[in-house]
């Protein structure tokens, strides 16, 4: 039985209960590993987020000028606030879907025309960081975070 189309697709009556459970399991991931994690992360925030920068502008040494202008201070906050809704996006909040649309539109080619590609590094830069800085990080909460930023990252790449 088919319930929904999907960009012209059918999607049948299981698909949809599969995608619903796998929401709701990216929701519990998200509260119970992630959110844990990233707490662990920010109780030295300025740390973490240091380090998030040096690592990322040493992957992708152009983003150096891009930042040498910018309270790095803000830049901080800014990014804590960017996780958090990716967070949000994936427990499926609704504030954290428009902010990240939001978001989205601000890095696009209509805006700061940051290059889907650098998300990528972002993540893995996150990633990074989460095992440097959370001292219960494992390859099981590292996969989580992957697992629950996708989604997130996924929305604001399609909205270059």
């Amino acid at each position: 039985m088919t319930v929904s189309s999907f960009e012209g697709e059918s999607v049948s009556a299981q698909e949809v209960a599969l995608t619903a459970r796998m929401e709701r399991l990216l929701c519990l991931v998200s509260q119970a590993v992630v959110r844990p994690s990233f707490d662990r992360c920010c109780e030295d925030m300025n740390q973490f987020f240091d380090s998030f920068y040096f690592l990322l502008c040493e992957k992708e040494p152009h983003l150096v000028a891009l930042f040498a202008q910018v309270d790095m201070k803000r830049q901080n906050q800014l990014v804590r606030s960017g996780v958090e809704h990716l967070l949000g996006y994936a427990e499926g909040t609704l504030e954290a879907k428009a902010e990240l649309r939001r978001l989205g539109e601000s890095h696009s080619r209509q805006g700061l025309q940051i290059d889907p590609k650098l998300y990528e590094s972002w993540v893995d830069t996150i990633i990074e960081c989460v095992r440097e800085h959370d001292p219960q990080s494992t390859e099981m909460v590292e996969t989580a975070w992957s697992e629950v930023l996708a989604p997130g990252i996924e929305l604001m790449k399609s909205l270059y």
